[in-house]
């Protein structure tokens, strides 16, 4: 995939990636992402530069602080978990699918937190 095909949001992902997490947390980051994600979990990487909260469910809501670089897992009981945050201007919804890693971070060209898969993030960089 060419770089102007490229979502405007791997650029920010790429960037917080290089400049904003110190070089060897970007080696952790990576080697982090090389590990299969179990399937009755979802996980979330913050690349965000400040602890962010989400909630999600699991027999009920539950609130989770997640610090800048930080994974957590997350329970999936039917394939997948619902989650709530608040972008920086609204609360949304989604849900995450099991066995699916994500990325939480900050959207630079619509200016707000959002969440993405992370495969789905740099699958067109690993082509070039």
């Amino acid at each position: 995939m060419s770089p102007a095909r490229l979502k405007p949001n791997v650029f920010v992902f790429l960037f917080l990636v290089t400049a904003a997490i110190p070089t060897f947390a970007a080696a952790q980051w990576d080697s982090r992402n090389q590990v299969a994600v179990p399937e009755n979990m979802a996980v979330i990487i913050s690349a965000a530069n400040l602890p962010l909260h989400l909630s999600y469910f699991d027999s009920g809501w539950k609130e989770i602080q997640i610090s800048p670089g930080a994974t957590v897992k997350l329970p999936c009981r039917k394939g997948s978990v619902p989650i709530a945050f608040s972008d920086g201007s609204s609360q949304r919804r989604t849900s995450l699918a099991t066995g699916t890693r994500y990325v939480l971070f900050w959207d630079d060209t619509l200016q707000h937190w959002d969440i993405e898969a992370f495969d789905s993030l740099l699958g067109g960089l690993k082509s070039n």
